[in-house]
């Protein structure tokens, strides 16, 4: 059977909705993957898939377009103002699914170049150096990379008529499915410190909704759970966030088919950004959201605001990924910055004067905040010699602007008792008192930065000193030549006891 890639909209948002469907002939999902017939391309509805963001400076936007009347894929990469648009696939078959690696060197793809069925691809970040992963009868398609660079997520039907998520390494070796669902998966995405993978999962019958699962395939989780659809999940570059696509505004007398949302990786928090728009994927620094709006491709700050469309031409541009570098992009443009958000700290760039930072931590673009997208590429870890090698220690990554002193705190979380509306260690006069949880200093250390990407190994030792099995906080400030701290920023892990013989 031929595979083909159809132009954006096969799958209408309204299929459900009577005589609304016909009208209602608005992109959700860029691309569909079409399987012998339309009736299950609306089934395995591969809609444009997004990657999580890596830690870094950001890079060039990769991106699909559509050519010849639509009829064929080729993918282009640009830089973020939407300047330097450069083809870097050619070739009369469908090339799509651009996904840049953490390096940002390579870019892994869905091609159907060589055969009646689509495979995952990698090439350089110029389109050189082509590589094949996947060669089986079935489709392999919506390919997304480890935060190690080490692996790769996708879908495939190789063992069913529905489309499972598996893994395998970056060279294509090892492949393994890693669900089992009487649905259709799609939209894999690995987070960012290595520990689940998010994506959409739509029954026969049903809506997408989006799931997590750990590496192997275990601890499946539901985390939306409405009436509509949701899908389309990508990771901020701290992992704390999780943007997606959603139909749950449908209003087709006001032409609302698609918004974009974010929310905590539990689920929780679900906002909505923006009312026009899919397919979003963070920016590396995780001070922009580049995503489909329209036929077109735009960005905008993580609330919503300061909307920025970078492509206008005949052809359907979607599913962007931004490129993470670990070194700033000579000749990246910078957009305006929006407004800065309620909640806002302030910090002092070198040179003085006062400058907005995110309050999550994050660098708005085009300024020198010293640190952004800090994460950890094992959240739950063991100390010690008896800790297998698989859980033992993390590796502490974060980007920075300019050289600095990278300040770490590390706190633990202890039981206390509520009183007078604040939370205190536990004493006997108060044991009787409702518990609440606190925060206490565990230890602290401190590393030189360097301008880029830095990773440090870190043992779960602060002076010697292994950290207690427990949950806790580990805060990270850093510190340029002139002495200016810069805002924290915050992230959780967790000490698990070693294994025992």
């Amino acid at each position: 059977m031929k595979v083909q890639v159809a132009e954006p909209r096969l799958e209408q948002l309204a299929v459900d909705r009577g005589g609304e469907r016909e009208a209602g002939m608005r992109t959700f999902g860029l691309r569909v993957v079409l399987v012998a017939a339309l009736t299950l391309a609306s089934l395995a509805g591969g809609a444009s898939s997004a990657s999580a963001a890596f830690p870094g400076f950001n890079g060039l936007i990769a991106f699909t377009r559509t050519l010849d009347n639509r009829s064929n894929t080729e993918i282009y990469t640009m830089a973020p103002d939407g300047s330097g648009q450069t083809r870097l696939t050619s070739n009369p078959r469908q090339d799509l699914d651009p996904a840049w690696s953490p390096d940002g060197q390579r870019i892994a793809f869905t091609s159907d170049r060589e055969g009646d069925t689509s495979d995952i691809y990698t090439m350089a970040a110029d389109g050189s150096g082509l590589t094949r992963l996947t060669t089986n009868d079935a489709n392999d398609i919506q390919p997304a990379w480890s935060p190690d660079g080490t692996r790769i997520v996708f879908l495939s039907q190789r063992d069913r008529f529905t489309f499972e998520v598996y893994a395998m390494a970056a060279d294509g070796s090892g492949q393994r499915r890693l669900t089992t669902n009487d649905a259709f998966d799609r939209n894999p995405v690995w987070s960012p410190d290595g520990t689940q993978i998010a994506f959409s999962s739509r029954p026969f019958d049903g809506k997408d909704q989006i799931y997590t699962i750990a590496p192997d395939g275990s601890g499946q989780v539901r985390r939306t759970n409405n009436g509509a659809s949701d899908l389309q999940p990508s990771w901020a570059p701290g992992g704390r966030e999780i943007v997606f696509t959603s139909d749950r505004d449908f209003d087709f007398a006001a032409n609302i088919y698609s918004g974009i949302y974010t929310m905590a990786p539990d689920g929780s928090g679900q906002t909505r950004r923006t009312l026009d728009g899919e397919a979003p994927a963070w920016s590396p620094d995780g001070a922009r959201i580049v995503f489909e709006q329209g036929t077109e491709i735009s960005t905008m700050a993580p609330d919503g605001s300061g909307q920025i469309r970078l492509t206008n031409n005949e052809g359907l541009d979607f599913a962007p990924d931004w490129q993470p570098l670990a070194r700033p992009l000579a000749t990246t443009p910078v957009p305006p910055s929006p407004p800065p958000a309620p909640g806002a700290g302030t910090a002092r760039p070198p040179g003085g004067g006062a400058t907005q930072v995110p309050g999550n931590g994050s660098a708005p673009p085009g300024v020198p905040v010293a640190v952004f997208g800090f994460s950890m590429t094992r959240s739950t870890f063991c100390v010690g010699g008896r800790c297998p090698p698989s859980r033992r220690g993390t590796v502490l990554r974060f980007g920075s602007s300019v050289p600095a002193r990278a300040e770490f705190l590390v706190d633990r979380r202890l039981t206390g008792r509520r009183v007078a509306g604040r939370c205190r260690r536990t004493t006997r006069r108060n044991r009787g008192s409702q518990r609440c949880g606190y925060y206490a200093e565990a230890g602290s250390f401190s590393r030189a930065a360097t301008v880029g990407v830095n990773s440090i190994g870190f043992s779960g030792r602060i002076d010697g000193r292994a950290l207690r099995p427990g949950i806790y906080r580990l805060s990270l400030t850093t510190v340029d030549a002139n002495g200016i701290r810069f805002a924290a920023q915050r992230i959780r892990f967790r000490v698990s006891p070693p294994t025992r013989t």
